[in-house]
């Protein structure tokens, strides 16, 4: 059914004269009245009484101008829906990352920062446990964006760089290392390495044991485990040391472990945000502007 016709329709109805209803809308009165009659003739049915001095809806006219209003309140109902769409009012967010990264006190700031400003917009959090599989969902649609550590430039498209840090050695207090304020691999030589699982991050992993391997020391690998939090609780009983992230600042703290700056090992990884290609949606680019204000606040890691 054509809407336009029904709108000319509506008018007649409501006004009860083609007159005012052609005035209403800026149409010639006889142009009204053919898209009247095509209106009739795709109905089947009479749906005015043009008898009277005054336009009558007839019985199907009175079904007709029922949903007629019912239509075009939802049509107004799904352009204001649109327009608060295109301003990131309403919408859904889907983003994705890992728990570790979830620790964050910028990365949660912003989260909280977001639902004040958009708290109509459905926001699900979806925590997985590796970066690949958080890049995959962003690749296939199942995520719209994901905070993930990778090396982007820049300027990528989709690809907002949050903050970059460098690798840090934990140590239980009261190592003998503890008392430095940077150390160096030759130190490590002869210690127990407790270690991220290879499957949670290859490249990391690989740069790790490079590192070691380039300066003559074959890591003593104690323990390997996916979760940084367990390490440090390993590191805080005194079962060895362990390289983590320098994000470790940006998270809670654990009592009993202390950090060092390790000089020879690079292996600074950035923080990005990372979100489908091509233009994001409104709620989307939102969040993007609130995470990297707020990566960019007192960071000094």
């Amino acid at each position: 059914m054509d809407l336009r016709r029904l709108s000319y329709f509506m008018a007649v109805a409501e006004l009860g004269s083609f007159r005012r209803a052609a005035e209403q809308l800026h149409i010639a009165q006889s142009a009204l009245s053919r898209r009247v009659q095509e209106l009739e003739q795709e109905v089947g049915q009479t749906l005015l009484d043009r008898s009277g001095t005054r336009v009558r809806l007839l019985p199907p006219g009175e079904v007709l101008l029922r949903h007629a209003r019912t239509v075009f309140k939802a049509v107004e109902d799904a352009n204001q829906h649109l327009a608060l769409f295109r301003e990131g009012q309403v919408g859904l967010l889907r983003l994705g990352m890992t728990a570790l990264v979830g620790q964050i006190g910028f990365v949660m700031a912003a989260i909280r920062e977001f639902r004040q400003a958009r708290p109509d917009v459905r926001l699900q959090l979806q925590l997985l446990e590796q970066s690949t599989a958080l890049r995959e969902g962003v690749r296939t649609g199942a995520l719209d964006a994901a905070i993930v550590y990778g090396d982007a430039e820049p300027d990528a498209a989709g690809v907002w760089p949050l903050r970059r840090y460098d690798a840090h050695l934990a140590l239980p207090e009261g190592h003998l290392l503890a008392g430095r304020t940077q150390v160096s691999l030759a130190d490590l030589a002869g210690q127990d390495l407790i270690s991220f699982s290879r499957a949670l991050d290859p490249v990391g992993y690989d740069r790790q044991i490079a590192g070691f391997v380039h300066h003559g020391i074959t890591p003593r690998v104690a323990y390997e485990l996916p979760s940084e939090d367990v390490r440090l609780a390993l590191v805080a009983v005194g079962l060895g040391i362990s390289i983590v992230s320098g994000s470790v600042f940006d998270r809670p703290t654990r009592p009993g472990v202390v950090f060092r700056r390790v000089h020879d090992l690079d292996l600074t990884r950035t923080l990005s945000l990372m979100c489908r290609s091509g233009e994001p949606d409104p709620a989307t680019a939102i969040f993007a502007d609130i995470v990297t204000s707020a990566a960019g606040q007192n960071s000094s890691v």
